[in-house]
């Protein structure tokens, strides 16, 4: 029995464990963030004990409502390491299951037609059709709920059967049927090595570049919470589509190196060193943020900070996207008189992702300064050697010089605009799109 998965009631009764842990509870669907469930009503319930001997205790049950799906009497368990589901309460028919650490696929019977697709760190379910479903109302794709893979005293259950591929990390369940279901060998479905698919997205790998003044919004403090959690959700309806999302912070909501050298006879090393810092104050706290609601993520700065974040290791950032791990990249490039957006076209290059998306507080670039001309005209597109000759204020010229050498495409958005994150990552038009000759990193080697 592993730590994610739920007290079995027929295992605990072999162990002798005192009765008050035997509920019939302990194998439903149970969650551990309370926000997302509605009509919540507190009510002490069963504990549940895992592999370790830690016990956890119900607090209350609510329904999970996304778009059209809910799901009944989803449980809020205090200090649930995971989101859980019973996977045998969801099935009616015969269906087809990928599974791993992170995420589920069903699919419907000798097709490769996804049913649900399940993120189980950040209860996220996508459904594609409601034909084989019957305890959910389910209808098109929507955010939904993360479940488990079930312990094998299901498999005494007589309409559910099993078959096991541990090659694959994959299994098929079989619901209504007497009949073993077929080998998980013969699915074409496949899932990446951190169980997601690769879908018709245009970048697989991207660097997100949010400047330190988007992250302060509109409030008086230097971080507002409501924008770093915008960000972290839409990061996370990305990263289930299998893209990769890596994050250079800027800090100018906390100190701006080059402003405060000019206005206060401080050396610009020193104060760039000290921009550096707060780069470093704003990753440590859109991390916290993220991993909140479940996402994975490792900050790495660039110079060693050990006790805070790991240091700067191209491979093991890149191992970290691989297993579908956020990572911010803090400390801009470690060296004075380099701007963050130089550090994003740097770190782009080197981890070869695929495009630079620069998160900002306006809608894109303008051929001239909105605040002085309001009938200023928003850039759909625009070449590297545009941006250059007509000396707009979009990147620096070393970033912009760096992109274009390696064919690095730049998209530059509002961040302010919900949406905005996942439309940019998907590839889709948002903002001005600067280069974009090539989309593929394959194509920059």
């Amino acid at each position: 029995m592993t730590m994610d998965n739920l007290a079995n009631p027929r295992r605990i009764k072999k162990k002798s464990v005192p009765t008050e842990y035997l509920d019939s509870d302990c194998s439903r669907h149970m969650t551990r963030d309370k926000e997302f469930l509605s009509s919540y009503q507190e009510k002490d319930g069963c504990s549940i004990t895992f592999g370790d001997n830690g016990k956890r205790k119900v607090k209350g049950y609510g329904i999970t409502v996304k778009g059209d799906i809910s799901v009944n009497k989803v449980s809020y368990v205090d200090g649930l390491k995971h989101n859980l589901i019973s996977v045998s309460q969801l099935c009616d028919n015969v269906l087809d299951v990928k599974f791993n650490r992170r995420y589920c696929a069903m699919l419907k019977e000798d097709t490769t037609i996804e049913v649900l697709r399940v993120d189980r760190r950040v209860m996220a379910v996508s459904s594609s059709s409601s034909s084989s479903i019957s305890s959910l109302a389910i209808s098109n794709s929507s955010p939904f709920l993360g479940f488990h893979k079930p312990n094998h005293h299901h498999q005494h259950n007589n309409h559910i059967s099993y078959g096991f591929n541990t090659n694959y990390t994959s299994f098929a369940i079989n619901c209504s049927s007497s009949e073993m279901p077929r080998s998980s060998d013969s699915m074409s479905f496949s899932l990446n090595e951190n169980g997601t698919s690769r879908g018709p997205v245009k970048w697989q790998r991207v660097l997100l570049k949010v400047s330190g003044e988007a992250l302060a919004g509109d409030g008086e403090q230097n971080i507002d919470p409501k924008v770093t959690m915008a960000i972290a959700r839409e990061v996370a309806d990305v990263t289930r589509l299998g893209i990769e999302v890596a994050i250079v912070v800027g800090g100018g909501n906390i100190f701006r190196g080059a402003s405060w050298a000019g206005s206060s006879g401080l050396d610009r090393s020193s104060a760039d060193y000290i921009g550096m810092l707060a780069t470093v104050m704003n990753a440590i706290y859109l991390q916290a943020t993220m991993e909140s609601i479940g996402i994975p993520t490792r900050v790495q700065t660039a110079f060693r900070m050990s006790e805070v974040a790991e240091p700067y290791i191209r491979r093991r950032a890149v191992r970290h996207l691989e297993k579908g791990r956020v990572v911010i990249f803090a400390a801009g490039t470690g060296n004075p008189f380099f701007t963050t957006d130089t550090a994003a076209a740097l770190r782009c290059a080197e981890i070869n992702a695929e495009v630079v998306l620069k998160a900002t507080n306006v809608d894109g670039v303008y051929e001239e300064d909105p605040r002085t001309n309001p009938n200023a005209r928003l850039l759909d597109s625009l070449t590297y050697q545009e941006v250059i000759s007509r000396d707009l204020c979009v990147m620096d010229l070393t970033a912009i010089t760096l992109c274009q050498e390696n064919n690095i495409p730049v998209v530059v958005f509002d961040l302010g605009k919900p949406g905005n994150i996942t439309k940019a990552i998907k590839g889709e038009r948002v903002g001005t799109l600067i280069g974009g000759a090539c989309t593929s990193a394959a194509a920059r080697a």
